[in-house]
């Protein structure tokens, strides 16, 4: 995938309108977006498209991810986030 896209990619994790997935989200998108394949690229870029409290839900273990969004890319996010790196 181009770096524009994943350019891309990381400015929609920036720019949530939710600030507690902007801090998960843009940390994980700075760490992991140019070691992901184009199909992680697609998963993620898919997982973006949700809606932040659902997102949020998810990542807290309120909700059960849907089984579309549950994939390599989740199972990274999920990792970082219970890892504290951000």
């Amino acid at each position: 995938m181009p770096k524009y896209k994943r350019q891309q990619l990381l400015h929609r994790c920036k720019n949530r309108g939710f600030k507690e997935n902007e801090l998960i989200l843009s940390e994980f998108g700075r760490n992991y977006l140019d070691r992901m394949s184009d199909q992680q690229l697609e998963f993620f870029s898919k997982l973006l498209n949700c809606d932040d409290p659902d997102i949020y839900d998810w990542m807290m273990g309120n909700k059960d991810i849907p089984k579309e969004h549950d994939n390599s890319v989740w199972q990274m996010l999920l990792s970082f986030r219970k890892s504290g790196l951000f």
